[in-house]
């Protein structure tokens, strides 16, 4: 995970896959949502909510893949043209 905090904040279903490294394996995916789709909820639209992302993050364990945001992206981009 490269000593990056993942962050608590709503995530779309996809991005929560991409985090556990699931993006190749939807179907499992949603097998393994559905064994706790009970005790997570349903979706707001596309959205997990902050508390079901805690909930998911307590049933599968923390993500092993950090997935940053566009603002540590540009960050990220800022920080290399100025070394350049």
């Amino acid at each position: 995970m490269n000593g990056s905090k993942i962050k608590i904040i709503p995530y779309k279903n996809c991005e929560l896959r991409t985090m556990y490294e699931m993006d190749d394996k939807p179907k499992k995916w949603k097998e393994l949502m559905d064994l706790h789709k009970e005790v997570i909820g349903k979706r707001k639209g596309q959205w997990y909510d902050v508390n079901q992302v805690l909930i998911i993050f307590a049933k599968l364990g923390m993500p092993s893949k950090y997935l940053p945001d566009e603002l540590d992206r540009k960050l990220e981009q800022i920080n290399k043209q100025e070394q350049s």
